[in-house]
């Protein structure tokens, strides 16, 4: 299984300040859970997608793709 790259969502949440631990406190998620995300290991559920994108404002759909 070959993994996606996401720089650009840890470069998105340091821009804003956040931690793993914040982000995944608003996603409603683990912060391991959202340490794979960051990393591309793991896909989120559409409604994480949408809260995560929504806190560090970019369209749901890349976390997705």
């Amino acid at each position: 299984m070959s993994q996606i790259r996401r720089d650009w969502l840890k470069k998105k949440r340091m821009k804003k300040e956040l931690t793993q631990a914040e982000v995944a406190l608003y996603a409603n998620i683990t912060r391991p859970h959202y340490a794979a995300i960051e990393s591309g290991k793991k896909t989120p559920s559409l409604k994480t997608a949408i809260k995560i994108s929504t806190l560090l404002e970019f369209e749901p759909k890349r976390l997705i793709l």
